[in-house]
């Protein structure tokens, strides 16, 4: 048993140091300094995004019973935001990559996919009191 425990916690911290190695990688392209003609200018990133904008999203389950739902988020700055949702918070990076949580009282739904500039697609799991579900979702550009 101390060996699963211990296991776990190895795969645990390699996870978290790979997703701490990431962000600093991507706080230091941040920080690059770009020299021309002479000057030298920060980039912060504050050029607007491929994928920002409002997306229409339709999520059907595969297993479990938690239905279909339809609903709309945006990205603002690869972060993705939802005005009717609460407890959101996801990321889209320059490549299309998705990976969205939304946490409230009644449970946790997680989903990774990835967009193209017009559509995308990928899977969620969720998991609450009642149980746990898994499936699909679509996205498709919003106007």
């Amino acid at each position: 048993m101390s060996g699963i425990r211990t296991s776990l916690v190895v795969v645990a911290a390699l996870i978290v140091g790979s997703a701490c190695n990431a962000a600093a990688a991507e706080r230091q392209q941040a920080r690059h300094v770009r020299h021309h003609a002479g000057f030298a200018s920060l980039d912060y990133g504050r050029t607007p995004r491929v994928f920002d904008g409002t997306w229409n999203l339709t999520a059907s389950t595969a297993a479990g019973s938690c239905g279909s739902y339809g609903f709309r988020v945006n990205v603002v700055n690869g972060r993705v935001v939802s005005p009717g949702i609460s407890g959101v918070s996801g990321r889209v990076t320059p490549a299309g990559n998705v990976s969205v949580t939304v946490r409230q009282a009644n449970g946790v739904v997680s989903g990774a996919g990835r967009l193209s500039a017009r559509s995308g697609a990928g899977r969620w799991t969720g998991r609450s009191a009642s149980g746990r579900c898994a499936g699909y979702w679509q996205a498709q550009r919003g106007i």
